[in-house]
């Protein structure tokens, strides 16, 4: 008896794991503006944006422009995000206050069965969690 209930405790719990060779890999988003994440073995993710404009006119560029690059890592069974540093032109779109709270924070994403990655929260500097409300949960297609 003891046995069985080890041996569901492990299966249990090995179901919520996720590794490295799970992440890496291509993923596409086209929530308001379609972006590409490529998580790396080296720890590092890069960013690329696949359209310009914004969700009400947007165009399809010729090909993916590199927007930034970040680290990423697994953390409770999620994969973990950091927020990339700003170009001094991007700073200029946040106010003081925002720039203080974005800066330090993480963006956490649930792995699906298919491998999809969805943003469920962000945690900021302070600890803080923003929980994304399923309507608004940004979806990254794995593609390869």
């Amino acid at each position: 008896m003891k046995y069985i209930i080890l041996m569901i405790g492990l299966l249990v719990v090995g179901c919520g794991t996720i590794t490295t060779e799970d992440v890496i890999g291509s993923y596409d988003s086209d929530f308001f503006v379609t972006e590409r994440l490529v998580f790396q073995q080296n720890g590092l993710v890069e960013i690329y944006a696949l359209t310009k404009g914004n969700f009400l006119a947007s165009e399809l560029l010729d090909k993916p422009v590199k927007t930034g690059t970040s680290e990423w890592s697994i953390v409770g069974g999620r994969v973990c995000l950091h927020l990339p540093t700003l170009t001094e032109e991007e700073e200029a779109e946040f106010t003081a206050k925002e720039l203080k709270k974005r800066k330090g924070a993480k963006v956490f994403y649930k792995r699906e069965r298919n491998g999809d990655l969805i943003t469920i929260y962000i945690k900021l500097k302070d600890g803080k969690r923003i929980y994304i409300r399923e309507e608004n949960q940004m979806t990254f297609n794995k593609i390869k």
